[in-house]
């Protein structure tokens, strides 16, 4: 037997890895902690993608159309808020027991969603489920940083990817499934065996750290400006073209309080002994331009993919199994895309070609997106989904090496939570806007075509919906005519509201492709003994 094995066996035994000073896991242990990264990402991945092919049907089961980006956004908001809370702690205090602390939160939102009787109630346990599932993502990236050398980065990112994209195939599929045979309930949790076992691993592997920052000062005063004001600027985003009119003053109100609190954190981190947002991150060119680049790719990926099942359930006319199917593809070609790249990368240390070659697959795959209309089918769906996943998968993993390999290894922690911050921030802002894009202009064509409250998608995502206004209209010839024309023009405007969301997506995604190409060239380094 092993060193590196009897010692996991004797871990597993008194719970809890070795202690340390330092979150660097050396070269004998690193294949258990590896694993239980790869168990931690694929159980909230898994969760996440589930989801999202159940949102249709659970909009139509709850009646709350005008809340359809909610669902995403509660999770979201409160994913980007805990990241760099939890990725600054984690560099004093080690990871192991804020991925305790993260899963066991997770599960609680899990267990609440299942429950949901309302759709306040479902997005109020997405934003508990947001929390523990913020920090995971952002604990298992920087924990791949404590276990490989900036070189070796490459070709593990892309199999951490790998990984993400693997539960993203199935998930939409599983989801889709027991949605239809059932019911939605049971999509939040059906993986909580998944993060039993994933609690029980991480604790007993991953190791105990303590360190002299350990017994430094928090920065509780920037912890609370930077929740507070990132709140009051998502709640502005949320809620403009829906709730209020941008230009109302409740949404001037809202922004004003964000960015006042924002300039404020400011100068308390440049005061700060452990800021947790370090003001000196944004003259690193590298960060800089990396976090704006993930920003607007996520604003325009994330906030535009949102709706693809909405699309295919009710445009297309599939059920939420089928439409699980369709977003299949989009994900063998992101694992595709994170896999050859890593790979390349890792063996080249060369990355601009493939960022600016990745960048415009994804900008040539929104619009593809744009110019699907309602008679487009299933496959016109999965070819527009392949370039778009093999141009993001090409080159998101990028992005997080370059980053990892332009700070020190102390640092890691809460430079990839900064990172992440921003990209979340990106999906969190991207998908309330694309919402209120998608309810303004399906509204518009409703009143052109003289539906006006009479018209929802939400009589085109269940079979019960549709059976119910098909009666309306009556069973003769007659009537079930009227049925058509009235579910063709819902499906014009649905849409055609989901086209425009595409549009714009186009738009951040171009942006982006812009920047690569001034993006700088690092060397990617090995750790002593790595090769």
């Amino acid at each position: 037997m092993s060193s590196a094995t009897a010692a996991a066996r004797q871990h597993l035994l008194t719970w809890g890895g070795p202690a340390q000073t330092t979150n660097r896991i050396e070269r004998d242990y690193r294949w258990w902690a590896l694993a239980a990264v790869l168990l931690v990402m694929f159980m909230a991945s898994l969760q996440s993608t589930i989801v999202s092919t159940a949102v249709p049907t659970i909009v139509g089961d709850l009646h709350g159309f005008d809340l359809y980006g909610w669902i995403f956004t509660g999770y979201m908001l409160a994913a980007t808020v805990v990241v760099p809370l939890v990725g600054k702690l984690s560099d004093v205090y080690g990871r192991r027991p804020f991925y305790l602390w993260a899963i066991a939160v997770y599960v609680l939102g899990c267990f609440l969603a299942a429950a949901a009787q309302s759709m306040l109630w479902l997005i109020g346990a997405r934003v508990v489920a947001g929390l523990g599932g913020g920090a995971l993502m952002a604990l298992s990236t920087a924990t791949v940083g404590d276990i490989f050398s900036p070189r070796e980065r490459g070709r593990w990112m892309g199999v951490v990817m790998g990984v993400f994209g693997i539960s993203s195939i199935i998930g939409p599929t599983i989801g889709g499934t027991v949605t239809d045979q059932l019911g939605w309930r049971w999509v939040f949790v059906i993986t909580l065996p998944l993060a039993a076992a994933a609690w029980l691993i991480v604790g007993a592997i991953l190791p105990r750290v303590s360190t002299e920052r350990s017994h430094g000062q928090l920065d509780l005063a920037g912890s609370a400006l930077i929740s507070a004001g990132l709140i009051a600027i998502l709640l502005g985003f949320t809620w403009g073209g829906t709730n209020y009119a941008w230009l109302d003053w409740q949404e001037i109100l809202v922004f004003a309080v964000g960015v006042t609190l924002l300039v404020v954190l400011g100068f308390v981190e440049r005061r700060s002994a452990e800021p947790i947002l370090e003001p000196s991150f944004f003259r690193n060119r590298i960060f800089a331009l990396s976090v704006l680049i993930a920003f607007l790719v996520n604003m325009g990926m994330f906030g535009a993919l949102t709706f693809v099942p909405l699309f295919v359930q009710g445009v297309v006319g599939k059920t939420a199994q089928d439409s699980g199917i369709v977003l299949a593809p989009m994900m063998l070609s992101f694992v595709a895309g994170s896999a050859i790249g890593g790979q390349m990368v890792s063996r080249s240390g060369r990355y601009r070609l493939l960022l600016v070659l990745g960048m415009a697959c994804g900008v040539v795959g929104m619009t593809l997106f744009s110019r699907l209309t309602p008679s487009s089918g299933s496959a016109e769906v999965i070819r527009d989904m392949v370039v778009l996943g093999l141009g993001i998968g090409v080159t998101m993993p990028i992005f997080t090496m370059t980053v990892f390999s332009s700070f020190p290894h102390e640092q890691l922690g809460t430079v990839n939570a900064a990172r992440q911050l921003f990209s979340n921030l990106g999906g969190a802002i991207g998908v309330p806007v694309m919402t209120a894009i998608l309810v303004n202009a399906f509204a518009h064509d409703l009143s052109a075509y003289r539906l006006g409250a009479n018209g929802s998608p939400q009589s085109l995502l269940t079979s019960e919906a549709q059976k119910a206004i098909r009666d309306r209209f009556g069973a003769g010839a007659a009537g079930q005519h009227l049925y058509a024309q009235f579910v063709t023009t819902l499906r014009h405007a649905l849409s055609h509201g989901i086209t425009d969301v595409f549009a714009v997506g186009i738009g951040f995604t171009a942006l982006a492709f812009l920047l690569t190409l001034v993006f700088p060239h690092i060397e990617l380094t090995s750790w002593e003994g790595d090769r």
